[in-house]
């Protein structure tokens, strides 16, 4: 091969280089506009923090989801109404799920969630595992209707308050199931009552809750 048949299959081959490089950059950028036009961020990015607030309500409801559950896995082991037993079963299906959706944004979102419940609520779920039978249906169900009602109050100002859209939706969906939840342990608390004896007073843990 001459001199000029040998330069031109190195131009050649260097042209055929530089066309792969540019096609790589064009289809990352095409990429990355795409992801920008729809909103999403790029594989391997994350979208920014909540505000400081939101990130504590999202801590919060998450230790509140972990004692419900705990607290329902109680209920299945020593409670004595089927009602209540059910119910339990109810709060760690629910809560599990909620709790679920509170990862999944907080780890798109940069926020680093507890694991356990505060040492104020392991209190509380050593007091009601030394309960069996009626004693543990009363306290737990009382524990239920405040905590769902301090709950509530929560996710509802949480709901009107966040500057967060993520963090907003999320309060407001939640905030549906909680409604619920308050609604059928305001149910079973009179059933309770019912089954000690129509002419007995509401036991002194219920009657506060209220």
């Amino acid at each position: 091969m001459d001199t000029i048949d040998k330069i031109i299959c190195r131009v050649a081959a260097a042209l055929v280089v530089s066309g792969l490089f540019l096609s790589v950059a064009v289809t990352q950028e095409g990429r990355a506009f795409s992801a920008r036009a729809s909103g999403s961020a790029p594989s391997g990015t994350t979208t920014p923090p909540p505000p400081a607030r939101d990130q504590e309500f999202l801590k919060r409801a998450t230790v509140s989801n972990l004692a419900e559950i705990q607290l329902g896995k109680l209920a299945l082991q020593n409670a004595s109404s089927a009602e209540v037993k059910a119910f339990g079963n109810r709060m760690i299906q629910d809560h599990t799920a909620a709790n679920d959706e509170l990862k999944k944004l907080a780890s798109g979102r940069g926020v680093e969630l507890p694991n356990d419940v505060s040492p104020e609520e392991g209190a509380a779920r050593d007091r009601l595992a030394s309960l069996r039978g009626a004693q543990f249906d009363s306290a737990y169900m009382a524990t239920m209707l405040k905590d769902h009602k301090k709950d509530l109050a929560e996710f509802q100002r949480e709901g009107k308050t966040s500057k967060d859209p993520e963090v907003k939706e999320l309060a407001v969906k939640q905030l549906l199931t909680l409604q619920k939840h308050l609604k059928q342990a305001e149910s079973i608390a009179p059933d309770l009552r019912a089954q000690s004896g129509a002419s007995q007073k509401p036991s002194a843990a219920i009657a506060k809750a209220r």
